[in-house]
């Protein structure tokens, strides 16, 4: 189940993309949840969910959001290493 704050209906959002962070064994969960906050603005308990995923089910949709949002928060958050990818919504 998606939580209440990545829920969006994605009906007539043709140009948005949904950012998917996978886990390594590189970073520490902290860096994961800080870097999830900064990207996505979201508050440290949703962060620390979204580290939780990443870590036992080895991937997150962290995000959907326009292009140029979308763009930016993948290079913040693949600055520190971890493998993310933007694909378009549809």
């Amino acid at each position: 189940m998606i939580p209440d704050w990545r829920r969006i209906h994605l009906m007539n959002y043709d140009n948005w993309y949904w950012i998917t962070v996978y886990d390594n064994d590189e970073n520490t969960f902290e860096e994961v949840i800080q870097v999830i906050q900064k990207a996505t603005r979201c508050s440290h308990e949703v962060a620390e969910h979204v580290a939780w995923e990443i870590h036992n089910k080895g991937e997150s949709k962290v995000m959907v959001a326009p292009f140029s949002v979308a763009c930016k928060a993948c290079d913040l958050i693949g600055k520190i290493g971890i493998k993310v990818i933007m694909t378009q919504s549809r």
